[in-house]
Protein backbone atom coordinates (compact mmCIF):
# COMPACT_ATOMS: atom_id res chain seq x y z
CA UNK A 1 0.00 0.00 0.00
CA UNK A 2 1.46 3.33 -0.70
CA UNK A 3 -0.61 5.71 1.29
CA UNK A 4 0.15 5.66 5.18
CA UNK A 5 -2.85 6.67 7.29
CA UNK A 6 -1.63 9.02 9.82
CA UNK A 7 -4.84 10.65 9.95
CA UNK A 8 -7.26 7.81 10.46
CA UNK A 9 -8.84 8.51 7.27
CA UNK A 10 -11.83 5.97 6.79
CA UNK A 11 -14.06 5.29 4.14
CA UNK A 12 -14.37 7.02 0.90
CA UNK A 13 -12.00 9.68 2.38
CA UNK A 14 -9.60 6.84 2.68
CA UNK A 15 -10.25 5.64 -0.69
CA UNK A 16 -9.65 8.01 -2.53
CA UNK A 17 -6.07 9.62 -0.42
CA UNK A 18 -4.98 5.33 -1.61
CA UNK A 19 -5.74 5.98 -4.98
CA UNK A 20 -4.20 9.38 -5.41
CA UNK A 21 -1.20 7.88 -3.56
CA UNK A 22 -1.11 4.72 -5.85
CA UNK A 23 -1.31 7.61 -9.04
CA UNK A 24 1.73 9.12 -7.91
CA UNK A 25 3.27 6.55 -7.85
CA UNK A 26 2.42 5.11 -10.95
CA UNK A 27 3.37 8.81 -12.71
CA UNK A 28 7.02 8.46 -11.12
CA UNK A 29 7.30 4.96 -12.39
CA UNK A 30 6.34 6.16 -15.79
CA UNK A 31 8.68 8.65 -15.72
CA UNK A 32 11.52 6.53 -15.02
CA UNK A 33 10.79 4.28 -17.72
CA UNK A 34 10.37 6.68 -20.39
CA UNK A 35 14.23 7.91 -18.58
CA UNK A 36 15.67 4.61 -18.03
CA UNK A 37 19.33 5.98 -18.30
CA UNK A 38 18.94 9.00 -16.24
CA UNK A 39 18.97 10.31 -12.37
CA UNK A 40 16.80 12.58 -11.05
CA UNK A 41 16.80 14.13 -7.25
CA UNK A 42 13.38 13.89 -5.13
CA UNK A 43 12.71 17.62 -6.57
CA UNK A 44 13.47 17.31 -9.98
CA UNK A 45 10.97 14.48 -10.13
CA UNK A 46 8.54 17.26 -7.85
CA UNK A 47 9.05 19.65 -10.98
CA UNK A 48 9.42 17.38 -13.81
CA UNK A 49 5.89 16.21 -13.46
CA UNK A 50 3.61 17.95 -11.08
CA UNK A 51 5.00 21.05 -11.66
CA UNK A 52 4.97 21.61 -7.61
CA UNK A 53 1.30 20.98 -7.52
CA UNK A 54 1.86 18.00 -5.52
CA UNK A 55 3.40 18.02 -1.98
CA UNK A 56 7.24 17.44 -2.67
CA UNK A 57 6.79 14.84 0.54
CA UNK A 58 4.63 12.67 -1.37
CA UNK A 59 7.25 12.41 -3.92
CA UNK A 60 9.79 11.39 -1.70
CA UNK A 61 7.33 8.88 -0.44
CA UNK A 62 6.49 7.18 -3.55
CA UNK A 63 10.14 7.47 -4.86
CA UNK A 64 11.16 5.44 -1.05
CA UNK A 65 8.24 2.99 -1.99
CA UNK A 66 9.30 2.36 -5.21
CA UNK A 67 12.72 1.56 -4.12
CA UNK A 68 11.47 -0.56 -1.46
CA UNK A 69 9.51 -2.69 -3.90
CA UNK A 70 12.79 -2.86 -6.40
CA UNK A 71 11.74 -0.35 -9.45
CA UNK A 72 13.54 2.00 -8.65
CA UNK A 73 17.53 2.49 -7.17
CA UNK A 74 19.21 4.77 -4.94
CA UNK A 75 22.53 6.08 -6.76
CA UNK A 76 25.44 7.24 -4.97
CA UNK A 77 25.27 10.49 -7.12
CA UNK A 78 24.39 13.69 -5.08
CA UNK A 79 23.04 17.20 -6.28
CA UNK A 80 22.20 20.35 -4.27
CA UNK A 81 18.51 20.58 -3.96
CA UNK A 82 16.94 23.52 -2.82
CA UNK A 83 17.86 23.88 0.44
CA UNK A 84 21.51 24.20 -0.45
CA UNK A 85 21.85 20.60 0.98
CA UNK A 86 22.85 17.66 -1.51
CA UNK A 87 20.46 15.06 -2.05
CA UNK A 88 20.29 11.72 -3.41
CA UNK A 89 19.65 10.62 -6.56
CA UNK A 90 17.87 7.91 -8.26
CA UNK A 91 17.50 5.57 -11.06
CA UNK A 92 15.16 2.94 -12.47
CA UNK A 93 16.44 -0.43 -11.34
CA UNK A 94 17.61 -2.24 -14.70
Amino acid sequence: MSYFNTTNAKGEELKGYQNKADTQDDKILSFFKSNPLDNFTPEEVWRKIFNGETPLTSVRRAITNLKNAGDLEKTKIKREGGFGRPCYCYCLKI
